[in-house]
């Protein structure tokens, strides 16, 4: 089939036609062996160490039996760490304690 056929039956993501140069692109890709995507498994960002240190400032900050801001956690971590991990990380790692 010919690109300029191709293009007609696709779409982008947002809803546009693509370039005859990227179905030509997707097409010679296709088969190719595809390498690995992000970090290993069990690897993170964070040592041990500044885990240790996140939850040592979540416990400080958060009154018994009540819920935290993430972005009150992120302001109040050492600047190093804080600059590593945004607060998205930091819902997503304390989703087992009470937060919002």
């Amino acid at each position: 089939m010919k690109y300029k056929f191709i293009r007609l039956l696709v779409r982008k993501t947002d809803g546009r036609l693509p370039t005859i140069q990227s179905i030509a692109e997707a097409a010679t890709t296709f088969k190719d062996v595809k390498g690995q995507r992000g970090r290993p498994k069990g690897a993170g960002k964070t040592t041990k160490l500044e885990d240790k240190k996140i939850m040592k400032t979540f416990f400080r900050l958060r009154p018994p039996g009540a819920g935290i801001e993430m972005r009150e956690l992120h302001d109040n971590l050492p600047k190093k760490i804080a600059e590593k991990v945004g607060w998205h990380t930091l819902r997503r790692r304390l989703r087992a304690f009470k937060i919002s």
